[in-house]
């Protein structure tokens, strides 16, 4: 039936390189993963996803932005979205995500899911108390929160978020959503 990894083997991810994060080149040894700023974002059973620099505030109307299962997020989101409904702005010095708007931010992390493994992803609680409703994207994945074998090809990952109740700010390394790797 399969499992959820523990954090032993998430750290062997990163150590694989199957989990790539910025902080740690592929091949460190899991004592310096173990040592590293990371380890506050292993979990007994997920990791802590971080938000990259940039935000895409997007106007889609009453649908939500689904990317095409056969290619990138980004190119999806180029190609399916008009420039006048998407409109990118940085997050470095915060940024301000306003309830009834949908947004689409980068994550810093990548994945590489082996035959056999796959991720699925889930809020975190403290952004869930504020309503901050979050689905995670998967380049070549046309569904959310779930991320399939895609061969030896690094994912980049991306969190569509929703203010249900609140406005918030965000900025570059907050934690919203956790990835649960599974093997089976």
């Amino acid at each position: 039936r399969g499992y959820a990894l523990p954090s032993q083997e998430i750290r062997t991810l990163i150590h694989r390189g199957e989990l790539l994060v910025p902080e740690i080149q592929p091949g460190a040894s899991l004592e310096a993963i173990a040592e590293s700023s990371v380890e506050a974002r292993i979990q007994p059973a997920s990791f802590d996803s971080t938000l990259g620099e940039e935000v895409f505030e997007l106007d889609t109307g009453e649908t939500l932005f689904r990317p095409d299962a056969q290619e990138q997020v980004y190119r999806s989101l180029l190609r399916n979205l008009p420039k006048n409904q998407r409109r990118a702005s940085s997050i470095h010095n915060g940024y301000e995500l306003r309830r009834g708007y949908t947004y689409l931010l980068p994550l810093q992390e990548r994945v590489v899911v082996p035959p056999g493994f796959h991720l699925r992803a889930s809020p975190k609680s403290t952004p869930g108390r504020i309503f901050l409703n979050s689905r995670l994207l998967a380049d070549y994945h046309g569904s959310y929160d779930e991320i399939l074998p895609r061969g030896n090809i690094p994912l980049n990952l991306w969190l569509m978020v929703q203010p249900l109740a609140f406005n918030a700010i965000i900025k570059p390394g907050l934690r919203l959503n956790q990835l649960r790797p599974f093997f089976g």
